[in-house]
């Protein structure tokens, strides 16, 4: 299931509360994002045999108890916040004229080139804690097995940022941007942009 996800190099990360019982629109003080509740319950885990990388197979049942995670990505305005009250050391680049370049806002632009070390900080001060691999992969799917959060249906630039060219134009897109490939629970950007890190 990794395989709709993993295709920009980039990395960022989604947060889950460290209580992880939580109602729809929960805002955590600390980092005031939206968070959707994904309900208990079983959802198909992994690809068919046809589909994905060998490490997804096989596709089985599980049950998971409910969980809240943000409903996008972490944006650099976010993660900004976090950097300034902490002193943590910025994401390389990404953050080497501070503060944000006024000639390029990229404040709801995901945070990317974190390490998962950096990931689990963020969600530390933030009073969360990274999703599990299953956790996400329920956020982003939903509980019948779907390819991708919107469906079967192949990526369209609607649904789903696949862009590669570095060179010439914006590669990744705003982290509310896209509401038609949103996951089964609401949930924005799960398919493409940027990767995202997991606890496990």
């Amino acid at each position: 299931m990794k395989m709709w996800c993993l295709i920009i190099i980039a990395l960022t990360l989604t947060a889950t509360p460290r209580a992880a019982t939580a109602a729809e629109g929960l805002m955590i003080e600390k980092d005031p994002v939206e968070m959707m509740t994904i309900p208990a319950g079983p959802f198909i885990r992994g690809s068919a045999p046809e589909e994905g990388r060998l490490d997804e197979h096989p596709r089985r049942k599980i049950y998971l108890n409910a969980f809240a995670i943000d409903k996008y990505e972490v944006s650099n305005e976010h993660y900004i916040k976090f950097l300034d009250e902490t002193l943590h050391k910025p994401p390389m680049n990404v953050f080497a004229e501070r503060p944000f370049n006024k000639e390029e806002d990229i404040a709801e632009l995901p945070v990317v080139q974190v390490t998962w070390h950096d990931a689990v900080d963020y969600c530390f001060w933030a009073g969360k804690r990274l999703p599990t691999e299953a956790e996400w992969e329920k956020a982003a799917r939903g509980n019948d097995g779907r390819l991708y959060p919107w469906g079967d249906e192949a990526p369209t630039p609607q649904k789903a940022n696949f862009e590669r060219d570095w060179e010439e134009k914006k590669t990744f897109v705003e982290v509310s941007a896209l509401p038609q490939g949103q996951s089964p629970y609401g949930l924005g950007n799960l398919a493409g942009n940027v990767r995202e890190w997991v606890e496990d």
